[in-house]
């Protein structure tokens, strides 16, 4: 490389990709954005690469490379600090409407979700540093109020919650010192978000969650199952949701 390396991923197949702020990698002409491939000992630009330093990179589930940074274009596409490679067509494309700063960090969750952290205030909707993008319907969304500072960490543990670290010290309200875990405790309640907006729980969960048990629709409650019992939903929700919200257990 004749510049600098920040972040590195492999792909399913098991070729490295490296992305930082360079021009060459290996004498070939690879725009911040560089694939090694394991077998052949060889370097290949990712497209055309991008306008901007890439600071983070992570793969999918599918097997797609989600690069983000301080760029404008990936692969010649209009693209706001975050963009996405799919590896069989070999093409870039957005995410959304992308960030409205820096992205630093990149992890994915058990559901194949994407969670964004860097130095930005919006994704599409407001999200204070840190945000969600949902893989399947292609929106993002919050995570609750966020942070106060800049996220430069980020990782899943195998529980599936989520640690963040940077430079923030309230993240979603509470006071922490630079780290913090975003998750639902007790665990055998495992999601209590039911109308799928990040924010765990408040009072349109409660809303949404009689209205569906009273037959009405509710299109973005995709998981009530309070109490992990796979039954959607049932009176027992009801009882164990207002036992964690009061404070109490869910056994």
């Amino acid at each position: 490389m004749n510049g600098t390396v920040g972040a590195l991923t492999t792909l399913p197949n098991g070729d490295l990709v490296a992305g930082g702020f360079f021009t060459t990698a290996g004498g070939i002409a690879a725009n911040n954005i560089a694939r090694w491939n394991a077998a052949t000992g060889q370097w290949a630009p990712v497209g055309t690469g991008t306008s901007g330093a890439v600071r983070a990179l992570t793969t999918l589930p599918s097997g797609d490379l989600v690069a983000g940074g301080d760029f404008g274009t990936a692969g010649g596409v209009g693209a706001s600090r975050i963009a996405r490679w799919n590896v069989p067509s070999g093409l870039w494309a957005p995410l959304g409407t992308g960030t409205s700063g820096t992205v630093n960090a990149l992890t994915t969750l058990p559901s194949g979700d994407l969670i964004v952290g860097g130095a930005f205030s919006t994704t599409g909707v407001a999200a204070n540093r840190i945000s969600r993008w949902n893989v399947a319907t292609g929106q993002w969304t919050r995570l609750g109020t966020g942070a106060d500072g800049p996220v430069l960490a980020l990782t899943t543990l195998p529980s599936g919650d989520l640690i963040a670290g940077g430079t923030f010290t309230l993240a979603g309200g509470v006071y922490v010192s630079k780290i913090a875990r975003w998750g639902c405790v007790p665990a055998a309640c495992d999601d209590i978000d039911f109308n799928n907006n990040s924010v765990f729980p408040e009072d349109a969960d409660v809303i949404d969650f009689f209205n569906v048990l009273a037959g009405a629709e509710c299109p973005t409650c995709n998981d009530i199952d309070f109490n992990n019992n796979q039954v959607f939903p049932e009176d027992a929700d009801v009882i164990d949701f207002f036992n964690v919200l009061a404070g109490g257990s869910c056994p």
